[in-house]
């Protein structure tokens, strides 16, 4: 009789795909009119929130899982969004700096 193999899957595997897809679900709802009203700074900092929580969650995963799939696909696009979204800030600073 074989032996069942027990997947125990603990918080950092299941955290990672969480902050995965609400990184992308996060960043597909900024398109919507409801959150055009929300200041930019404050959009972007939430979006920042949630790439450090899944960034963090990522490396944890990569030093504790054989499945690294997921984990290195969520580095590299929060990390390639992360970089647009502190661009956007920057370019929101300067545009409310000189007053457009």
């Amino acid at each position: 009789m074989a032996k069942k193999k027990r997947n125990n899957k603990g918080f950092v595997w299941y955290a990672t795909r969480i902050g995965f897809y609400s990184f992308l679900t996060l960043y597909l709802l900024m398109f919507l009119p409801l959150f055009w009203s929300l200041h930019p700074l404050t959009k972007s900092l939430l979006m920042l929130l949630v790439a450090a929580f899944t960034t963090v969650n990522a490396i944890i995963h990569l030093t504790q899982y054989k499945e690294k799939g997921l984990a290195i696909t969520a580095l590299i696009i929060t990390a390639l969004f992360s970089i647009l979204i502190l661009f956007q800030i920057g370019l929101n600073l300067g545009i409310d700096s000189i007053g457009g």
